[in-house]
């Protein structure tokens, strides 16, 4: 269990870092510019806290995601391949680079038994195991 705590903590270190770097998503405030520009990012509805049917409890409104979810940290929308690019020089890599990297770092995360689904608490995703 402690291997997937090092584990889980080193994937969302490089994720978080990627995240801040290159800020793909534009966030302010919490709220990405597709959900700034369109009021929703694909279902989910910021104010009213609902992704389809599902509400994320660890969501605050002013503060965003309150735990470490790493699934949640790790997923970009493919509706950031659409969105217009940034200015020349805001990101040294692409976005679908970023894309790409996040998909490995899933996989690191996956392949040492760690759910990486959205809305699952740390000490929740540490426990999943593996269906063979």
């Amino acid at each position: 269990m402690k291997r997937k705590e090092e584990v889980y903590d080193i994937v969302w270190a490089l994720a978080d870092d990627l995240i801040k770097k290159y800020n793909p998503c534009r966030m302010k405030k919490g709220v990405c510019i597709k959900r700034r520009i369109n009021g929703c990012c694909s279902t989910y509805d910021y104010k009213s806290k609902k992704h389809g049917e599902t509400i994320c409890k660890y969501l605050d409104e002013d503060k965003g995601c309150t735990i470490q979810a790493l699934g949640c940290k790790l997923y970009l929308c493919s509706d950031m391949l659409a969105l217009p690019k940034p200015p020349s020089g805001a990101w040294s890599w692409s976005i679908e680079q970023l894309h790409v990297y996040m998909a490995a770092l899933r996989r690191v995360a996956l392949d040492a038994g760690i759910n990486v689904s959205c809305w699952i608490p740390k000490a929740e995703a540490i426990q999943y195991r593996k269906n063979k």
